[in-house]
């Protein structure tokens, strides 16, 4: 969540770029000579210095700061910086210096307040100039650098400048001395490219070790793990005085909150609460706490349990229908909400508030005893009035509150997370609580019709009962007012108003009312859109528009179609010119499509990159799909470079199949952004399945056969089962990922299209727990890639191939009453996060469509495509594919 924060700040119902949110803080000056240069951005005012070319990589000087220093600090860089024609560049105001050194920062981006271009002959003057100047000063370490001498001063080899102008902002790449291009990776940690000339003034320094002040043989713990990282310092497993410990540790001068403490300021406070509340509260014991190095250090008792959230995906009674496990879960979130309760109440009585309370920082025991932990935002319940700045999404109390009223918000909160986790939406639905109480059991119960007891009714009624009671308890409790912000209400509170069995027109409605609302953009999309251009399947604006202009009878005037050969233009199928070809040939016919073929197919064939998602596979899958669907722009030459192309993609893949995802089980966490991703549909083997199956439709032949089951058997071999729901599904550290674009669901899009005596045994027998993982009856988000929708759509193909219960639009339509928003205009969603309102087809309106789209032709694609009748599957022509073994066409 951390890396959407600075996306959510400028606008309380989209997702905006930083750079649009207001800045009325105080400016950072430079007073400059006229004969220099200034250019003022968003995010960097850059100094340049007259008659001077900025070299295009070197030593680079970086200096930290903090707040009450920056401007002196500043002044004094500028004077040593003028007079030896040294550019330079600095954040322009307070608030990009707090976003900088904040919590939320990106570690390998943190600290830098100046950074200086010297050559050189320049450097060593400069660094002496500055170290004797600022050597009094405070700032926080640089952690992709290393500290000159005592000064806040840090250095690194890297890019000055792109090889194509002045902007300093986007410099990516370095220079070999042979030539070749490689990336510069800013990261944690200070590395130095081995080919680098080092200048004699650094050579000595490079030899040095750092000061540490430290004796690792005498810490008063130690550490056997590490936990997380964030800007403040990190947090790690260990022990201390013999007992199982958390370790924090915070950086100084770094990890500034709301509240303008720094971590070492943070933990302080940390370790007093606990002090003062450990024996009488359920929160860890301190074992020891002070100064290592320069680093403050705090080591806790290790609670027994795990997080809440952890707990109730744990338990969540999601997959098994057995008349127990969902009476068993609510009994003991029954229990669990009591303790909680009685925490947080005994907490109050101590005379402090949490304030930070959501599911990750509550921990639950086996014997369903609940601790707290992570108290660094903790008052004193006699605290005045104050904005509750520091929250997790759905947990943030509304306007002013008292210390106390705001942990009580938080408590009724968790009531309807218990039952509904999808508790984000409550920063877009002011009565979301009382609508998931309403309505939630309902939605739970129903995928259960046939089966559940009633012990199962009788369970959920209760714990529906006991919450209520438990909110009255706690009153008074924050409320957002009468009116509903921004005018947004849960659809099934309408649902006489606005039936689903026009939901895709619905859908398209609200996304044409929120066209022009951002800026930069047509619609409001993900921040993941956000960061790339736009073009494509996933967030493109023109595919946004294409699949939603026509179902909501719009008077806005088209989005333009994206010019197709712009040099250095993304050409992915989700990410750039292939997307969009697509898209254009639904708008504009065939003939539009056969111009953009003839002109630009060279380029997107020799496209890099080994994913479905962003690379060479992908602009195979979309030129097959095209040439599939549109019979006219089926020439021998084009459909023979595209099969050809293809034969060299499978030879490679055959020959190295971990050149295009790793094999094997053991995966570590990689997030959700899709830049990290490499598994499933769009980013691993099972992509290659899914180009192979397109390859099969479009020219049947054995080697695509050969292809999908290698690949097939490839992806399956980082799945895990799961003995607890049957079920089979991607692991990433913790995480199982059952998703449309990552995990289990995107082999619904492929296998249902292939006849059983063509796919290897180890597939058809574990298909089944493949359905399964696709069958519970709640999800965290709505979407096409990573959301519900995606789940019933990779559903549905499995459910044809084991031959299960359809999968319908009325699967989808009773599901998304769970998500879907509704304003005078038409149907919203709120995206992966569910805070803010997209549009895309990857977290929104879009693929929600899409989905629609698919589930009501029964053929389990995603991929757009012009009206027609739904596709045949390859194992109804598999005469086709029999006459074709052993007589491969001429691919060239």
């Amino acid at each position: 969540m951390d890396e959407l924060v600075p996306y959510m700040r400028a606008h309380p119902l989209y997702f905006v770029d930083e750079s649009y949110e207001r800045d009325t803080t105080r400016r950072f000056i430079a007073e400059l000579p006229g004969s220099w240069q200034l250019h003022s951005g968003f995010h960097w005012t850059s100094c340049f210095a007259p008659n001077q070319t900025l070299l295009r990589q070197g030593w680079k000087i970086h200096v930290s700061a903090v707040m009450k220093n920056a401007q002196e600090i500043l002044e004094i860089v500028t004077s040593e910086c003028i007079p030896l024609s040294v550019s330079f560049k600095f954040l322009p105001s307070e608030k990009r210096l707090h976003a900088r050194n904040s919590i939320s920062c990106p570690r390998e981006h943190a600290g830098k307040f100046i950074t200086c271009y010297p050559s050189e002959s320049q450097l060593g003057t400069l660094l002496e100039r500055l170290e004797k100047r600022l050597s009094k000063f405070d700032g926080p370490y640089i952690l992709s650098d290393r500290r000159w001498d005592k000064a806040p001063i840090y250095l690194r080899y890297g890019s000055f400048r792109p090889d194509d102008g002045q902007d300093i902002d986007t410099a990516i790449y370095l220079h070999t001395p042979s030539g070749e291009r490689e990336t510069d990776t800013r990261s944690v940690g200070f590395e130095v490219p081995s080919w680098a000339a080092i200048p004699g003034v650094l050579a000595p320094w490079l030899e040095r070790e750092e000061d540490s002040e430290s004796d690792v043989d005498t810490l008063p713990f130690d550490i056997t793990s590490a936990i997380q990282f964030s800007n403040s310092g990190g947090t790690y497993r260990g022990t201390a005085q013999g007992r199982a410990a958390i370790i924090k540790e915070g950086r100084p001068h770094a990890g500034w909150d709301e509240r303008n403490r720094d971590a070492v300021a943070r933990l302080i406070d940390h370790a007093a609460v606990l002090e003062e509340l450990s024996g009488k509260v359920p929160v860890p014991a301190i074992f020891w706490s002070g100064l290592l190095w320069e680093h403050y250090f705090v080591a806790i008792e290790s609670m027994p349990g795990k997080p809440l959230n952890q707990w109730v995906t744990d338990n969540y009674p999601g997959y098994v229908a057995d008349g127990e496990t969902l009476p068993r879960y609510f009994r003991d979130a029954t229990t669990v909400l009591n303790n909680l309760v009685q925490a947080v109440t005994n907490m109050h009585g101590e005379g402090w508030a949490h304030l930070d309370l959501h599911p990750r920082n509550v921990l639950v025991a086996d014997d369903l005893t609940v601790g707290l932990i992570d108290l660094e935002c903790a008052r004193r319940v006699t605290d005045e009035l104050f904005i509750h700045d520091i929250a997790a999404p759905g947990f943030r109390a509304p306007g002013k509150c008292t210390p106390e009223e705001i942990d009580r918000y938080c408590l009724a909160q968790f009531t309807a997370y218990l039952l509904s986790p999808a508790v984000e939406l409550s920063d877009l639905v002011p009565d979301y609580r009382e609508q998931v109480l309403d309505f939630a059991p309902g939605q739970l119960l129903q995928d259960r019709a046939q089966a559940s007891s009633s012990k199962e009714m009788e369970s959920v009624g209760q714990f529906v009962e006991h919450a209520r009671t438990a909110i009255t308890s706690l009153a008074p409790i924050p409320s957002h007012g009468v009116e509903a912000r921004q005018g947004l209400r849960r659809r099934f509170l309408i649902a006489n108003e606005m039936p689903l069995a026009d939901l895709p027109s619905q859908l398209a409605k609200g996304t044409q009312s929120m066209r022009d609302m951002v800026p930069k953009r047509s619609y409001p999309v993900h921040p993941y859109g956000l960061q790339q251009p736009n073009r494509g399947l996933a967030y493109g604006d023109f595919t946004i528009d294409v699949l939603t202009r026509s179902r909501s009878e719009s008077n806005q005037p088209e989005v333009p179609t994206p010019e197709f050969n712009l040099p250095g233009a993304p050409v992915g199928l989700f990410t750039g010119e292939i997307g969009d070809l697509i898209m254009n040939d639904i708008l504009r016919g065939p003939a539009a499509t056969d111009e953009h073929l003839q002109h630009n197919a060279g380029r997107w064939l020799s496209a890099p990159g080994k994913r479905v998602y962003d690379g060479r596979p992908g602009v195979l899958l979309g030129l097959a799909h095209l040439l599939a669907n549109r019979p006219e722009l089926d020439t021998s030459a084009r459909r023979n470079r595209i099969l050809g192309e293809s034969l060299r993609i499978a030879a490679e893949y055959r020959s190295d199949p971990a050149r295009f995802a790793p094999l094997g089980a053991d995966r570590p966490m990689l997030g959700n952004h899709p830049d990290n991703q490499n598994s499933g549909l769009f980013y691993g083997h099972l992509g290659i399945a899914w180009l192979a199956t397109a390859l099969q439709r479009l020219a049947p032949d054995e080697a695509w056969v050969e292809l999908v089951q290698h690949s097939l058997k490839n992806e399956l071999g980082g799945y895990v089962f799961d003995d607890r729901y049957e079920t089979l599904q991607l692991r990433q550290g913790h995480r199982q990922l059952p998703y449309l674009s990552m995990g289990s669901a995107g082999f619904g899009v492929v296998i249902n299209e292939w006849d059983r005596t063509d796919l290897p045994e180890e597939i058809i027998s574990k298909a089944p727990a493949l359905y399964q993982a696709t069958a519970g009856t709640m999800s965290m988000f709505p979407g096409l890639f990573n959301g519900y929708s995606g789940l019933l759509v990779g559903r549905a193909g499995l459910a044809r191939f084991i031959d299960a219960s359809p999968v319908t639009t009325e699967h989808l339509e009773n599901a998304l009453n769970l998500y879907l928003l509704a304003s005078d205009s038409g149907l919203h969603v709120a995206g992966d996060a569910g805070v803010r309102l997209t549009t895309d087809v990857a977290s929104g309106s879009a693929g929600l469509i899409l989905a629609h789209d698919s589930l009501s032709r029964s053929d389990c694609q995603i991929l757009p495509r012009p009206a027609r009748e739904s596709t045949t599957p390859i194992s109804a022509i598999k005469s086709l594919v029999s006459s074709s073994t052993g007589h491969r066409p001429n691919f060239g």
